[in-house]
């Protein structure tokens, strides 16, 4: 009610401010004006409500858009979430492929960060079994080169025992055991003593040689001996043996040349039948084609150094004895030089 008397009080005020302002124009005209201006006046207070009503809804609609775009954002937001998971599922199980459609729906770099993270690893992966087969690979070849090079040298040991001669040719040696055994070499010259000559040569493993006949009879004898063939040498006549597999044993010859010219020399390498063992027992004899009825014996060890042994020629009822079961006769490192080319014998000795 206040605000119609109000309202009625100013369309007064402002009719009598018309009247004033206009006295040409006639009443009617100031009535209708007035009507007209109520009814504007009425209208434009009913504006200011409708725009605030209008304002209200779009304010509201728009808050409405506002809150369902948020909605619909946060469940793309939500789903691409999910979808970056099933990615990542999806990426660990199936692969790059996964990964790239992943990225491509998503757009987003944190897919593209998860893809690289993923490349990167399996790359890191690759690289790391790459290089453990290539060091255990390089670690195999090593360990199997330095285990056969050690096998090699465990397998071939040194042999104790060593020829004095340069080339020696075998006439026994230790593939089998030989004892009391005989056998036949051809001299590259005449060899003998007093006068006696012959290529026919026999060698025994009892440290004896013979021309034109052998004996192996192991018991040694005083000078001469009835039971060995008529022309014979004894470097070291003794009951000796070769044993089976030991290095550098045996029996050998070799011709060469020396200070006399050209030199037929024999070498023995071998045991003792009373001392078990295959070695010990080590000594030549050679000969010389310009000093025919020259012998020379040269002592590199022996174990009874003449004690049980015979040293000396014969032939016929010649001979020359060195010694016979005399201990300490025959020392190592020594030598004996019996020269008959004058029909007796002239003996020499002494150390190597």
């Amino acid at each position: 009610m206040h605000s119609k008397k109000l309202l009625s009080l100013a369309l007064s005020l402002f009719i009598a401010e018309a009247v004033v302002a206009s006295p040409c124009k006639p009443k009617t005209t100031n009535s209708v004006a007035s009507t007209t201006l109520s009814e504007s006046t009425t209208t434009i207070p009913s504006v200011p409500s409708t725009t605030e009503t209008t304002l209200a809804t779009i304010e509201t609609s728009v808050a409405s858009e506002t809150s369902e775009t948020e909605t619909e954002t946060a469940t793309t937001l939500l789903t691409s979430t999910t979808a970056a998971s099933a990615a990542d599922s999806s990426t660990t199980e199936g692969g790059a492929t996964t990964a790239e459609e992943t990225t491509t729906a998503a757009g987003g770099t944190t897919t593209s960060a998860a893809e690289t993270t993923a490349t990167t690893e399996t790359g890191t992966t690759t690289g790391d079994t790459t290089t453990t087969e290539a060091q255990t690979t390089t670690a195999a070849e090593a360990e199997t080169t330095t285990a056969e090079a050690t096998t090699t040298t465990a397998r071939e040991p040194a042999c104790a025992q060593t020829f004095v001669l340069a080339n020696p040719t075998p006439i026994f040696d230790s593939g089998s055991i030989s004892d009391d055994s005989a056998r036949n070499v051809v001299a590259p010259f005449p060899i003998g003593v007093f006068g006696t000559m012959s290529t026919n040569v026999f060698v025994t493993t009892n440290g004896v040689i013979s021309l034109d006949d052998s004996s192996t009879r192991y018991t040694n004898d005083a000078l001469p001996d009835e039971y060995l063939p008529s022309t014979s040498i004894m470097p070291y006549w003794d009951d000796l043996i070769i044993r089976v597999g030991a290095c550098n044993t045996g029996i050998y010859y070799d011709v060469y040349e020396s200070d006399r010219g050209n030199t037929f020399t024999i070498e023995w390498q071998l045991g003792s039948v009373g001392t078990g063992a295959a070695t010990g027992e080590h000594f030549s004899a050679s000969f010389y084609e310009d000093f025919p009825a020259v012998v020379r014996f040269e002592y590199y060890q022996t174990t009874k150094h003449g004690s049980s042994a015979t040293v000396g020629l014969q032939n016929g009822e010649q001979f020359s004895q060195y010694s016979f079961n005399q201990v300490d006769s025959i020392p190592d490192q020594f030598y004996i030089v019996i020269d008959t080319s004058s029909g007796d014998a002239l003996t020499a000795s002494g150390s190597l």
